[in-house]
């Protein structure tokens, strides 16, 4: 491994290189890393990320860490970007990158289809505030996708987006409407003979408004400040028959309490939803008037439809619900030491939870914590995770994880270990297993010795 560090300049370099494995019919196996980023003169910037294996089962039987063994697409891409300002307060950003992919085949059974190559994606965006009562927003993009796979075609996609708010603020609430044009271009060829026109122009009008309201309370002696914070959020995009155009680089959102207020149900540039609909949600903080600090956070949310879904992804049904699902959280310090996270998503449609989090983490002392986490996800998954770092005396440190399915009954990753800390020098000792896949684990044991601002070894 090496990295270096300095103002301009920050970059990671490792290779890995096994000459002769004999659990692979004594051939050679590598992995190599390049990460660099540099700033350049004049507002310019670049970055490399390269990465690549030898085989597509290097991670899974050589990796120590779940994050390596589940990654099937290792990037290969170079980005040159410029950022700057125009006419005094706006504000504008170039980027340009070259991106493809090394596709890992690890399940026969699973193949992998690999991801478009962008060459090149060009990226330009701007915006300035305040212009005759107004905010001016552009978003424009090119994006040339290549691809080897005889069952996809090849396009070039333009994206360009203007948009204009029109902000109304007080010291009680805010109203924002924006009205903004879409238009998208794609020049497809389908056979790798010609290309084809098709474009796609669309008017978006959205309406955020919301008002905070505040008032003293005192709990159990603690003098507090709650706000109160509803919030509307609407949209109203007409249809368009989107069924001949390709699917790059689209998907659904996932929904959350971020993407309930977005314009656009898909990500990407390749749908956009029909919308008439709006999202009401509601938002309460408890907050420490001496720092300004959020004490405890709640709130809920859903969207409600007026109108059918008729922009769909291929394959994927529309909407049939009037609303979507409700959406809650609660987030913040419900204890002396303890901090908790609640999430919900229920579907008043069905009258079933569909996710449910919770999560707490208890510390009473710098270097004591204990964290508890538990996971639903409707005929997904159901998972405990605990894990802990806790002294057991001035010198020695006991630190573990369990993580559970309880729906596939057993451990999806375990991990134990102790470390001594003397004045000058550290040993640790973990034992760490994970699964990668059903009824396969890796094992591994790590010894390190650690001499304090000298070197680590092991």
């Amino acid at each position: 491994m090496l990295l270096r560090s300095e103002p301009s300049v920050l970059g990671e370099a490792r290779l890995d290189v096994i000459p002769n494995d004999r659990q692979f019919n004594n051939e050679e196996r590598h992995a190599y890393l390049l990460r660099h980023n540099q700033n350049l003169p004049y507002g310019w910037s670049g970055a490399l990320n390269l990465q690549g294996v030898s085989d597509n089962t290097y991670f899974t039987d050589l990796s120590t860490e779940i994050a390596f063994t589940s990654q099937v697409s290792l990037p290969r891409e170079g980005t040159l970007a410029h950022s700057g300002t125009w006419a005094g307060s706006g504000t504008y950003a170039f980027g340009a990158m070259l991106q493809s992919w090394q596709t890992l085949q690890v399940d026969p059974l699973q193949p992998v289809t690999p991801p478009y190559r962008q060459l090149p994606r060009l990226t330009f965006n701007a915006s300035r505030p305040d212009t005759w009562r107004s905010d001016f927003d552009f978003q424009g993009q090119f994006i040339a996708f290549d691809t080897d796979q005889a069952s996809q075609v090849i396009a070039n996609r333009t994206m360009l987006y203007p948009s204009v708010t029109f902000p109304v603020l007080t010291t009680y609430g805010y109203l924002t409407p924006k009205l903004g044009f879409n238009h998208t271009h794609y020049a497809v060829d389908p056979n790798g003979t010609a290309f084809t026109s098709e474009s796609r122009s669309l008017p978006i009008v959205t309406v955020d408004s919301g008002v905070v309201l505040e008032r003293p309370m005192t709990i159990a002696g603690w003098s507090l400040q709650q706000t109160l914070e509803p919030r509307l959020y609407y949209v109203y995009i007409p249809y368009r028959n989107q069924d001949s155009l390709p699917v790059f680089d689209s998907g659904q959102k996932d929904i959350n309490l971020t993407s309930i207020y977005s314009e656009n149900q898909f990500s990407g540039w390749d749908r956009i939803n029909n919308a008439n609909q709006v999202t009401a949600g509601v938002t309460s903080r408890l907050i420490n008037p001496a720092n300004g600090a959020e004490v405890l956070s709640a709130s809920l949310a859903q969207r409600y439809y007026f109108s059918t879904q008729l922009v769909t992804l291929p394959g994927v049904s529309p909407r049939t619900s009037s609303s979507s699902d409700l959406l809650a959280a609660l987030t913040g310090q419900v204890a002396p030491h303890w901090v908790a996270n609640v999430g919900l998503q229920y579907s008043t449609n069905f009258s079933q939870t569909q996710r449910f989090d919770v999560g707490a983490r208890y510390q009473p002392a710098p270097g004591r914590v204990l964290n508890l986490s538990y996971r639903d996800t409707i005929n997904s998954l159901r998972q405990t995770d605990i894990s802990t770092q806790w002294p057991i005396d001035q010198r020695w440190v006991a630190l573990g994880r369990w993580n559970y399915s309880l729906r596939d009954k057993r451990t999806l990753e375990g991990l134990v270990g102790v470390e001594y800390n003397a004045d000058c020098w550290s040993l640790r000792f973990v034992a760490h297993r994970f699964a990668i896949a059903t009824n396969q684990y890796s094992s591994s044991f790590f010894l390190q010795l650690e001499l304090n601002g000298l070197s680590r070894i092991g």
